[in-house]
């Protein structure tokens, strides 16, 4: 499982906080994501894939829906895809599915949809993982540096910079897929 969508999907509710030169830059990427724009973890742009693809749809009162893609294995390649809700904390975007988000989840394998046997596996593995590996609330927020945009992840209030990666914004009409 990619570290960064294992940090999404089990993150809850804390605050990120940013220094007060970047908010700007912050609050841009919240307006990118409140546009539409996907957001693509881990970006190869010569392939036009990612190794995470999510959608927020922002409602009122802070609530966020998540829609993400992520590679879940390289090799035969597994995406999964799931829905689950979020909330809106200043300039983090804290939630992770739960265990029965998970269970409505769909999986690919090697770009074909997942058998009923493989889907059912695999949602088991999962939840066993979530289960066993508690990984505490987590948040996430989108920083721009000079070149790059970046996921920031905090988790139970204190920063892990091992769990950040590269994001490149796009439109759901760049054709960009999920894959290793």
């Amino acid at each position: 499982m990619s570290k960064v969508f294992l940090s999404i999907l089990l993150a809850l509710l804390v605050a990120g906080c940013a220094p007060r030169n970047a908010i700007a830059q912050i609050d841009e990427g919240i307006q990118h994501a409140r546009s539409g724009d996907l957001a693509c973890i881990l970006p190869a742009s010569n392939k036009k894939s990612c190794n995470e693809l999510i959608q927020f749809q922002f409602a009122t009162a802070g609530e966020v829906t998540v829609i993400a893609q992520a590679t879940m294995q390289a090799d035969p390649p597994i995406v999964m895809s799931a829905r689950y809700s979020a909330m809106l904390d200043g300039d983090s975007i804290c939630g992770g599915p739960t265990a029965d988000d998970v269970t409505h989840a769909s999986f690919a394998i090697g770009g074909q949809p997942a058998s009923d046997v493989d889907t059912s596996n695999l949602r088991a593995h999962i939840v066993e993982n979530m289960q066993a590996h508690p990984q505490g609330n987590a948040c996430v927020r989108f920083e721009h540096t000079a070149a790059q945009w970046y996921l920031r992840v905090t988790m139970n209030g204190i920063r892990h910079p091992d769990l950040d990666s590269s994001v490149r914004w796009v439109r759901s009409d760049q054709s960009y897929s999920v894959g290793p």
